[in-house]
């Protein structure tokens, strides 16, 4: 399963000599390759596309800034990426968070 995820995921975390970081992938390469004539590219969802620890902001970062928006600025165009959070979450008042984090574009 694992060999199929890494198949679909653009992003995948690895650790070497102690050191975790984040590293581009065959369909990450592929995406940027079909998706260099389009103007926007949407990708849904997140946890289907990142590999990486959610929780760790320097791999998310990685992520978001490092790949997709060097996909963005390489073939000048917008990249959007979904993320739904859960159930639970949602009825436990997280989604307010989520919604305003957002909007003021909290980092």
């Amino acid at each position: 399963m694992s060999n199929l995820l890494s198949h679909l995921s653009l992003a995948a975390a690895r650790l070497q000599d102690g050191v975790r970081s984040m590293r581009r992938t065959p369909a990450m390469d592929r995406l940027a390759e079909i998706a260099s004539d389009y103007d926007v590219v949407m990708i849904d969802n997140s946890s289907d596309g990142f590999a990486g620890n959610e929780n760790d902001r320097s791999e998310v970062r990685a992520f978001v800034k490092g790949m997709l928006g060097g996909m963005a600025a390489k073939n000048n165009q917008a990249v959007l990426l979904l993320a739904h959070i859960d159930k639970q979450a949602a009825r436990g008042g997280a989604w307010t968070q989520v919604k305003l984090a957002a909007s003021i574009g909290s980092s």
